[in-house]
């Protein structure tokens, strides 16, 4: 099969390659605390404090570019939220105790709606100052969940403890809350909204050429098919291990 010549082919690579990051993560994250393998990398800091960031704040920048592709971000939305819901009620049923509360499609779906309400707007920003100080907000708020405002151990303001259960999905936590993926609102739509401006340039074409004459097919065909493939994955790699062990006799 032929790549599709309309569509960009390193940004479908590139969200592919994010959400085969997190599959990976994911996997490790199953035998690990599912299947009590130990992997001892994986409670280490550079894959809590670094690798899940990354993997996951690649994938949301990527998914904010795109969606300057999308033909109805509200509806996609909408959907994405409703897979959020359905991971919900999945995981308080099959395994309670790795609930997922508010994870990346929970944050991906309400992400697009608000953003088909708010681009109008942003549509009218300069592209450079907007996309600074949507790039300021990110690093002011991504400890926002730990109730700093800023960088501990740079410059740092400690906020009040949070004594509201329900506001969570902001990012803003009180104690004894827990989701196994968790991705609120501060600080991670300011990066999809970062992606969607930077998307202004990507989609005029006017990123470095050589980016646009790149093509890896089969990357490709996973970023196209990125969405099912993460509201998948869990449930096929727990039955695939699951399925290894029965069969070597564990």
């Amino acid at each position: 099969m032929q790549p599709d010549e309309k569509r960009i082919g390193f940004l479908d690579s590139a969200r592919g390659l994010a959400v085969l990051l997190m599959v990976a993560y994911h996997a490790a994250f199953s035998l690990v605390n599912i299947f009590g393998v130990e992997i001892p990398l994986f409670h280490s800091a550079a894959v809590e404090k670094v690798a899940v960031p990354v993997f996951g704040g690649s994938f949301i920048l990527i998914s904010g570019i795109c969606t300057r592709f999308s033909h109805n971000p509200l509806r996609r939305g909408l959907m994405v939220f409703s897979l959020g819901l359905l991971m919900t009620a999945a995981t308080a049923l099959a395994v309670p105790q790795f609930i997922i509360r508010f994870g990346i499609l929970h944050f991906m779906g309400l992400a697009m709606v608000l953003f088909s309400f708010l681009h109008p707007a942003l549509d009218k920003l300069p592209l450079k100052p907007a996309a600074i100080i949507l790039g300021l907000l990110f690093l002011a708020t991504f400890h926002l969940p730990r109730n700093y405002l800023g960088w501990p151990g740079l410059l740092a303001v400690k906020l009040p403890a949070i004594t509201v259960p329900w506001l969570y999905p902001l990012g803003l936590v009180a104690p004894g809350f827990y989701s196994s993926d968790y991705y609120p609102l501060m600080p991670w739509l300011f990066l999809f909204l970062l992606g969607s401006m930077l998307g202004v340039g990507v989609k005029a074409r006017k990123g470095p050429q050589a980016l646009y004459r790149l093509r890896l097919p089969w990357l490709e065909a996973v970023g196209r098919r990125s969405l099912w493939i993460y509201v998948l994955h869990q449930p096929v790699i727990v039955g695939v291990i699951w399925l290894f062990r029965f069969c070597a006799g564990r």
